[in-house]
């Protein structure tokens, strides 16, 4: 079992203006006392083509000295539309949240995010220069992607029973990785598929780090995504 689990994410002010602030309210579980404080990051993926265009929009640390059940919202910035290439400014992207403990990952929630023009006629005839006070960003709360890592946290050893991976998430036990994987193909939703169209480079290699950054495997959860009973 993990030392720190997440328990739920809600999105606030969705769909909001392109320039408005992000926020999101978590609520996590500490169920054994750490050493040191866990932090928390959001990372918005300027381009599927690319890592060079993520932008880290906040990163926070947050004490897991007590046991119990805590919440909190993380308010943050929205991305700086002059670092991401203007083709990408309009479509389909992915905003990250994840979880850290002594630098190492173990804890990820990736939402897909839609921005638009709200005036439709701006999505046919996009204006050559982007006006990114008229795009609206709508973040796909209700299909969270949620991934867990093993991880030691104060333990000598990692549990053997119990890694940190909740028995209620199909997840595979892999380690954070950027690695394209195209497991479990069939079972991705026709919704998902459609919104990926998005992101897809002709070789598919943008679709491929798109959905390696959502955690490395094909399927989308739904349902209870975060695997609380």
């Amino acid at each position: 079992m993990a030392a720190v689990d997440i328990l739920s994410v809600k999105v606030l002010e969705n769909p909001a203006k392109f320039h408005q602030r992000m926020q999101f309210e978590i609520t996590y579980e500490v169920r054994e006392r750490l050493s040191d404080d866990v932090e928390w990051r959001v990372v918005y993926v300027g381009s599927a083509d690319s890592e060079s265009y993520d932008q880290e929009l906040e990163s926070v640390l947050v004490p897991a000295d007590t046991v119990g059940s805590f919440a909190f919202v993380l308010d943050v910035d929205p991305p700086n539309p002059a670092l991401i290439p203007k083709e990408d400014l309009v479509g389909v992207t992915i905003v990250l949240l994840t979880c850290a403990y002594k630098e190492q990952e173990f804890i990820r929630v990736g939402y897909y995010v839609n921005n638009a023009y709200v005036d439709p006629e701006m999505n046919e005839n996009p204006p050559p220069t982007p006006q990114i006070e008229e795009i609206e960003r709508t973040i796909l709360a209700d299909s969270p992607r949620v991934t867990r890592f093993p991880h030691r946290f104060d333990y000598v050893e990692l549990p053997t029973a119990d890694r940190g991976i909740s028995d209620m998430d199909p997840m595979e036990d892999v380690a954070p990785s950027r690695t394209p994987v195209m497991a479990h193909q069939a079972e991705l939703s026709r919704g998902a598929m459609d919104v990926m169209d998005g992101v897809t480079g002709g070789d598919g290699s943008a679709k491929h780090r798109a959905f390696a950054m959502m955690g490395g495997d094909w399927d989308v959860l739904r349902g209870n995504p975060f695997g609380v009973r």
